[in-house]
């Protein structure tokens, strides 16, 4: 199963469901509307999204999830503000992220998700290899991007796009933008230096798969 509609994002708040809605239907060829995907994402106006709802509900649907980054989920679920701040290294940005989440509630689903036999948190700093396995082993991926390094604009701009392909050159990119982007084809240097940016420690993806994902690559 691969097929799926591509997600148009236009408010700049959808980019994780529209992600999420494709990766879903690639995988196992439910098509879910724009309500479901706020509701199994725990969408909240005005508050961040965080992926982790996400996780539970794709577990639910028999599916394997695996969150590859520099992410400390014991430490989170005792102590988030440290847990973050051993993956940002930054106060401001951490001050920002306790502004715009209700933590407590993350903090609540990161515990159910470490309970669960399909979710996998791997705490490390993912390659291009690593999601070259991951695709070449039948995964989907959702991965957080600097878009504007993409875009050739300075500054910083979080931002969740749909990888579902790759060749020898580029990957294969649904970005929902807005501006909405779909069949991109990115070469792997260009999307290293989005992946990598502001710093290294910011590269991570979300693996989705029918099957158990084996990840040996460092």
């Amino acid at each position: 199963m691969s097929e799926f509609t591509f997600r148009e994002n236009a408010d700049q708040l959808h980019c994780l469901q529209c992600s999420l809605g494709m990766a879903i239907q690639a995988v196992t060829g439910e098509d879910l509307d724009f309500y479901s995907l706020e509701q199994i994402t725990d969408f909240i106006p005005g508050l961040e999204s965080w992926p982790f709802a996400a996780f539970l509900a794709l577990a639910s649907r028999g599916l394997h999830v695996v969150d590859v980054e520099r992410f400390n989920a014991k430490l989170f679920v005792q102590d988030a503000r440290a847990a973050l701040m051993q993956q940002a290294g930054d106060e401001s940005v951490v001050s920002r992220v306790f502004e715009v989440s209700d933590i407590p509630r993350q903090v609540s689903i990161v515990r159910r998700c470490m309970d669960s036999p399909l979710i996998r948190f791997v705490e490390r700093i993912p390659s291009i290899d690593d999601m070259i396995q991951a695709l070449a082993n039948k995964a989907k991926l959702i991965v957080n991007i600097n878009v504007r390094v993409l875009r050739g604009v300075e500054g910083y701009a979080g931002h969740l796009v749909f990888v579902h392909g790759y060749s020898d050159g580029p990957f294969e990119v649904e970005d929902p933008g807005p501006p909405p982007h779909a069949g991109l084809r990115i070469d792997h240097e260009a999307f290293d230096r989005a992946w990598r940016s502001p710093t290294e420690g910011m590269a991570n993806y979300i693996a989705i798969s029918k099957e158990e994902l084996d990840l040996t690559i460092t």
